[in-house]
């Protein structure tokens, strides 16, 4: 048998055999914060009512304390889709030079009708954010979107941090603990310990996310455009089976088994999260995934004004959602 002829016979066994013709699927690393305030580590559990995962990718999600060690780790290439708040998003671009866009929502915050973060203490201890002089306040994750906001609005009332009050770095899921035993007095909290810390009838609000921003995109996914480029037939599928599942955990008709799935993921009861999440009680989540891009430069512009940024910049040229736009088609709605 001749070289070529040898040559034709291997190149067949390969493709029939699935080797050359056949790509391994893609593996998406994705960083959250918070479950389930982010959804991240649920949306791939049902992989009976997924199209395409195990086939064109998989998924591996990371836990992370906010949204600046994220950022850190997509610019290490040890993440491919993470979840940023609006003001990280200049800082991204302007200052760490990195070439992202805007991929998806998470959620949003502060939406009418819809939950906002509160910032709590106990009652009687503060009468507004202009009485938080010597406070020790929580945040997340010192130097993300959240700690900005604080500093920003506090100065609004005269307030500076490290002269008039101490910001410390506490988990979220911490902080209803850290106010309870006094080693902070304001602490911010989401669903469900926010409805906790109020059912106890002992915490107060003192102010909310929404005061300090009004309402904002306060998580959404990025990820770089190159990976974006060089994975684009991987991730329709991807977002086909996002918005799938989004949409499930969504419907109303679902709420009793969703919350039995989320409570599985978490290892809490069921009953910790029966009662708001996933309803109007919880953050707004669009329920095709579509990031308020209108939304985002505002919050952004908003940001600028008060100074909290250095430079903004034009959202648009930030922002591609083709790969949900393909995805929303094949499911003709």
């Amino acid at each position: 048998m001749s070289i070529f002829l040898r040559a034709l016979v291997i190149a067949a066994a390969v493709l029939l055999s699935g080797g050359y013709g056949h790509a391994d699927p893609l593996n998406i690393r994705i960083g959250y914060s918070n479950a389930p305030m982010h959804l991240t580590p649920i949306l791939f559990e049902r992989k009976d009512l997924l199209k395409h995962y195990g086939k064109s990718y998989t998924v591996a999600t990371r836990s992370f304390k906010g949204g600046s060690p994220q950022v850190a780790a997509l610019a290490a290439n040890e993440l491919d889709i993470t979840a940023v708040s609006f003001q990280n998003l200049p800082p991204i671009i302007n200052k760490a030079k990195l070439d992202v866009r805007v991929i998806a929502d998470v959620i949003q915050s502060s939406v009418p009708g819809y939950a906002d973060m509160l910032f709590i203490a106990k009652k009687g201890r503060f009468k507004s954010p202009k009485d938080l002089k010597g406070a020790v306040i929580a945040i997340n994750a010192i130097g993300g979107g959240l700690d900005a906001s604080v500093r920003e609005y506090l100065s609004r009332f005269g307030l500076h941090a490290g002269t008039d009050y101490t910001i410390v770095e506490v988990q979220f899921g911490a902080m209803l603990v850290a106010l309870e035993s006094g080693r902070i007095d304001v602490a911010p909290l989401a669903p469900p310990m926010s409805i906790q810390a109020e059912d106890k009838g002992t915490y107060e609000p003192i102010f909310r996310y929404g005061d300090m921003v009004g309402p904002n995109q306060a998580s959404m996914w990025i990820a770089q455009k190159s990976w974006l480029d060089a994975h684009h037939a991987a991730l329709v599928d991807f977002f086909e089976d996002f918005l799938i599942m989004r949409r499930w955990l969504l419907d109303p008709a679902n709420h009793d088994q969703a919350v039995k799935m989320v409570a599985n993921v978490t290892h809490r009861p069921a009953a910790a999260y029966q009662s708001w999440l996933l309803t109007k009680r919880d953050w707004y989540r669009d329920p095709n995934g579509m990031p308020n891009v209108a939304m985002i430069q505002r919050n952004i512009d908003n940001s600028l004004q008060r100074k909290e940024l250095d430079k903004g910049l034009n959202v648009k040229d930030y922002v591609d959602l083709s790969f949900l736009e393909e995805a929303r088609k094949r499911l003709g709605k």
